[in-house]
């Protein structure tokens, strides 16, 4: 019964379970050296201080299990000295550049602080440094000159400096961590596991400055909150003025390019870290060195045009390291090396300062691969074949590492399905990284999803508050019936009650609504992915006359409804709330007459913490038909329609409903912070000659409130408004970071609101102004504000010739300035907008339709 179990537990599983245990048990290591009590506590000390490492460890060859241990925790021992701030700088340096010589006595060092993790390490260090003497006299030698070459590197860091050339990162990279390569690269050759070639100093150098370097680059959102970098000026000084301005919004493109610069410096290595590949003679070293190398690739291509390397730290996904893992067993190390580079070579963008460096150096990548799979021939596959052998351990036996690992790729009803086999697989699915995976969740807002989801939380016992809860909306194929029917409110209630009962003070950090497009092949896709191929959702639509879908935008409406209700009903208070308002949430936005906040006092408790609100909102919908190609339309008249049917058009399009949302809500939330309007105008040529939709009277209903909260920053983009509405927003809000994007005034003129921004009263720390409209007096149409102008060539701009020429002598439709310059004067003038080039070109209007409508 038992084995049938065990057989139906794995048939339920997902592909990628079977994967992972796959390359688990296939390379757990079937004999182990003899080891005496001290080798055993050495063990013990390794476990304690990394056990992904100890994992890794232990899967190598018996002949260099113990020596890389004992390795490791010297300088393991060494790093905890140099991370020490309790110890004096002077002292701290004495003992790096001092610490290898301690290797042939019995020292051990008590001077660390209480809490650092592996200060047992040195309390016992005599128990290292006696496994150290009983090793072969070869490896001694090769571990005592790598610990001192790294005290002696870490001892010229003991007191900060700045990293200021390329030369510099080098040199850091090598000592801090890179010159572990060459220690192990010669107990490699020692053990006879790899070619002598590997000792080409170039090889090696490669392999330490490529993972260092990733790491580097993947945590400088980090290391900067920590008060410390690593990238050299000599390449962020390209960008930007001061380091810290990488980090802000409005440099984000700056940002990006010196990312992709910082990220082509780590894969010139790339090609030699392929090659010392290549010459590694032994399985278990193999898939040591080749994990390591393809893992830094794949997280380089996840960093390679992503502004979020500025917000976070960007790691790969689960099922990436599942592909890595399986594709280095099984001898696919040159296939998944060459498509992380693909990648990084079809995102590289021309408009990147980088792009023709980046090109070469993946087809120089690419070339290496070829040659070294077209040299593979049977015998380095046969090797690798070989490292897949029988299962012959049980689901229990696996560490619980393997578990943990288990855990990360499943399902909430997945993880109920685990902890069932056995009490062992219980207690270890319940630990370490299960709570970590709590802390944000994305659910699907489906009947099963969300009991799924409220069974899981309540039936995982103690587990961390969920902080950061994202619900997406399924948008249907076309003609089935949407999946988040009012009835279904409840099941969200209950949800947000559990999360609210494991909250400390029952609030969620964050609440965001996204949306998917369900294909009939099983994928999803983002609503502005979507092609008109047979076999998906039609959603995208013409350039020229652009417009939401039925399906996506009644499905946007119900989800923020549903999301209202359950907030109303439930015992969940929110910090902040976003609703399609993310970056690749395009053409997605709910109609502003279901913006509506009448669902009881409930809801005035839910967000009356709300700090941040970010919407994405669109014009009223007001006639739903379809095309012949399956799209929206959101107005129709035939040619026999009455003046009366026109008229009661006119009188659905002047409702207070369609303008009052956005008011109301900000009512609701005294303690807001940041405010986030994006607005979508649905193209349509009769809505807007017939019905005269007048969305700037959102924010005249917003101004006309009594009260408004003071806002650390406010965005704007896509509106429209009349001149003093806006003006008396921004006065009465004083946000200290103001971006307006795309503004269109009715009436009024921007001088008064640019005069206000880089006034002192305002006081404002950044400031963004980017492509603004005001009414042309006199002649219909539109004129554009246009910035940074020559005011001593042009002081006063009368005609039309002379803001031509003034364009053409540097004006732009963008300004930007910070909180250096933001008094400075401003200099303007207001013309048409054909006289600046971009606003006209065909990739500007593809990004304002796509972004604005």
């Amino acid at each position: 019964m038992a084995l049938l179990a065990k057989a139906a537990y794995f048939a339920s599983h997902p592909y990628y379970l079977g994967l992972l245990m796959q390359w688990h048990l296939f390379h757990k290591p079937s004999n182990k050296a003899p080891e005496t009590e001290t080798a055993k506590t050495c063990f013990k000390f390794l476990d304690h201080s990394s056990r992904s490492f100890a994992l890794v460890i232990n899967q190598l060859h018996p002949e260099l299990r113990l020596p890389i241990c004992i390795f490791y925790l010297v300088l393991r021992g060494l790093d905890t000295i140099e991370d020490d701030p309790s110890i004096p700088d002077d002292v701290k340096e004495s003992l790096l550049r001092g610490f290898s010589a301690h290797l042939d006595e019995d020292w051990t060092f008590a001077g660390n602080r209480a809490e650092e993790k592996d200060r047992e390490v040195l309390v016992h260090f005599d128990v290292v440094t006696g496994e150290f003497r009983k090793l072969k006299g070869v490896y001694q030698g090769i571990i005592r000159d790598i610990t001192r070459l790294m005290g002696g590197g870490m001892a010229d860091y003991v007191v900060g400096r700045e990293i200021c050339t390329v030369e510099e990162y080098d040199h850091y990279c090598w000592y801090v961590a890179g010159i572990v390569g060459q220690g192990l690269t010669q107990l490699f050759i020692e053990t006879g596991f790899a070619a002598e070639t590997l000792r080409n100093e170039e090889l090696y150098r490669s392999m330490g400055l490529m993972l260092q370097k990733n790491n580097i680059i993947r945590d400088v959102h980090e290391d900067y909150l920590e008060g410390r970098h690593f990238w050299p000026q000599q390449i962020w000084g390209k960008y930007v003025d001061n380091f810290d301005d990488l980090f802000l919004m409005e440099n984000r493109e700056q940002a990006v390019m010196c990312s992709s610069e910082m990220i082509l410096n780590a894969l010139r290595h790339v090609p030699h870290c392929m090659v010392y590949l290549s010459k590694i003679q032994e399985k278990s070293v193999f898939m040591f060195c080749a994990v390591a190398q393809c893992m830094a690739l794949a997280t380089l291509e996840a960093c390679f045009r992503n502004g979020s390397v500025f917000e976070e730290s960007v790691r790969i996904s689960r099922g990436q390291v599942m592909e890595v893992l399986v594709s280095c067993a099984e001898g696919r190390v040159w296939g998944i090396c060459g498509m992380y580079v693909g990648r990084i070579k079809g995102r590289n963008g021309v408009g990147d300062a980088n792009f023709g460096a980046i090109r070469d150096v993946c087809c120089e990548i690419e070339d290496v691969l070829d040659s070294l799979e077209e040299g593979d021939g049977d015998e380095d596959g046969d090797g690798l074949d070989s490292l897949c052998c029988a299962m012959g351990h049980t689901l229990e036996t696996c560490p619980s590492e393997v578990i943990e690992e288990v855990v990360k790729l499943l399902d909430w009803k997945d993880i109920q399905t685990l902890r069932l086999t056995g009490k062992e697989i219980s207690t270890k699915a319940s630990q370490g990284r299960l709570h970590r995976t709590c802390l944000s969740k994305y659910v699907d807002l489906t009947n099963d999803a969300l009991r799924a989801f409220t069974t899981a939380l309540s039936s995982l016992g103690k587990v961390p508050r969920v902080k950061h809860l994202y619900l997406v909306g399924l948008v249907p194929k076309k003609n089935e019936p949407l999946r988040q029917p009012v009835g279904e409110s409840h099941l969200l209630v209950e949800a947000f009650n559990e999360i609210a009962k494991r909250s400390t003070n029952g609030r969620l950090e964050s609440l965001t609504l996204r949306m998917a497009v369900a294909c009939s092949d099983g994928t999803r896709l983002l609503p502005v992915e979507v092609n008109d191929t047979p076999d998906r959702v039609k959603v995208l639509i013409a350039p020229r006359g652009i417009t939401i879908p039925k399906n996506v935008w009644s499905c946007a409406a119900e989800t923020w409804k549903l999301m209202l209700r359950a907030l109303a009903a439930s015992e969940l208070r929110v910090e902040n709330i976003n609703a399609f308002n993310e970056a690749d949430m395009h053409r997605c936005s709910i109609p502003c007459d279901h913006i509506g906040t009448k669902y009881g006092p409930g809801l005035a408790e839910s967000v009356k913490p709300l700090k941040s609100l970010s919407l994405s909102i669109c014009d009223r919908v007001f006639h739903v038909a379809e095309d012949s190609r399956g799209r929206a339309v959101t107005f129709e008249v035939d040619s026999s329609d009455s003046e009366d049917t026109t008229t009661d058009y006119h009188a659905q399009a002047a409702e207070e409903e369609n303008f009052v949302g956005i008011a109301k809500l900000i009512e609701l939330c005294p303690r807001l912070e940041h405010l986030n309007l994006h607005y979508f105008h649905m193209y349509n040529k009769k809505l807007n000659v017939l019905t005269e939709f007048r969305s700037e009277r959102i924010l005249q209903h917003v101004v006309e409130l009594d009260k408004l909260p003071r806002l650390t920053g406010c965005t704007l983009r896509g509106l429209s408004a009349r001149g003093d509405d806006l003006l008396d927003l921004i006065t009465r809000t004083r946000p200290e970071r103001l971006s307006l994007q795309t503004i269109q005034l009715c009436q009024g003129r921007f001088a008064p609101i640019i005069e206000y921004c880089g006034s002192d009263e305002a006081d404002m720390k950044a400031l963004l102004l980017d492509t603004l409209y005001e009414p042309r007096e006199g002649h219909g149409g539109n004129e554009m504000v246009h910035f940074d102008v020559d005011v001593d060539r042009y002081p006063a701009i009368t005609d039309v010739l002379e803001a031509h020429l003034a364009s053409i002598s540097g004006g732009s439709e963008r300004l930007q300035r910070d909180q250096d310059t933001i008094k400075l004067p401003i200099p303007f003038f207001v013309s048409c907008p054909w006289f600046i080039g971009s606003p006209f070109t065909v990739a500007y209007r593809t990004r304002q339709r796509l972004e604005y409508g």
